[in-house]
């Protein structure tokens, strides 16, 4: 599924990738940064889970947010849009 969404006025949203009962994975061009990355959206069922659930996903996503390891992909940022 092709989209033109932006995301945080950051983020272009491009094709679908995957999709799963937690997210929802998109190609992206990051236009401040200038190149391609992968953006990770949670689904409307995990967000509507308890608000300590939320938090967590939140607390792991933020840990993550600069963590360099051979086989992972560097998360840059972690957070919410303005749309929620």
């Amino acid at each position: 599924m092709s989209t033109n969404k932006k995301l945080s006025r950051r983020y272009e949203l491009k094709d679908e990738v995957s999709r799963d009962i937690l997210y929802t994975d998109y190609a992206a061009q990051d236009v401040k940064e200038k190149k391609a990355v992968l953006v990770s959206i949670l689904s409307a069922a995990a967000q509507n889970r308890s608000p300590e659930t939320l938090l967590r996903y939140r607390q792991v996503a933020e840990k993550l947010t600069g963590l360099k390891a051979a086989g992972l992909q560097e998360v840059l940022v972690a957070g919410q849009d303005e749309e929620g």
